[in-house]
């Protein structure tokens, strides 16, 4: 399961998501910091259908954590080795131009 939270700005729609079990922690390597801070990440519980929604309606998307980027990545809307990874875990942020 997942992490979901949604920021209406005068832009458009911004979302955070992440894998549940790394909200709160706190990755560095090589002088890069990955905070799965609970401030922008905690939102409400949600399914990859719930997901793939709001990711159709945002115009931007940060997503967190080797499960959702895996999950994503199989069913093609983001390829997995576009994704940053610190400490071994993945990154990635989708813009929509």
């Amino acid at each position: 399961m997942f992490f979901l939270k949604t920021y209406n700005t005068d832009q458009g729609t911004i979302i955070a998501v992440c894998d549940k079990d790394l909200i709160g922690l706190v990755f560095e390597e090589n002088n890069i910091v990955l905070s799965i801070d609970e401030h922008f990440y905690l939102g409400e519980s949600a399914t990859i259908e719930e997901i793939l929604l709001a990711i159709e309606t945002c115009f931007s998307a940060n997503i967190t954590g080797n499960k959702i980027i895996n999950a994503l990545s199989n069913i093609k809307i983001i390829n997995k080795n576009d994704a940053h990874t610190t400490c071994g875990h993945k990154h990635i942020i989708i813009f929509k131009i």
